[in-house]
């Protein structure tokens, strides 16, 4: 797997999901769910 595919995905009580590079940068924030964020599915 090349550095450069690689997307960590988190989730929070805030209503957010969040997308971050391996350097730690936030790529993307997904804001307006009605409740937790409590999972993810990703599909490549």
């Amino acid at each position: 797997m090349q550095k450069a595919n690689v997307v960590i995905s988190t989730a929070s009580f805030g209503n957010t999901a969040r997308f971050w590079d391996l350097e730690g940068r936030c790529l993307q924030v997904i804001e307006g769910h009605a409740g937790w964020v409590v999972s993810a599915i990703i599909v490549r």
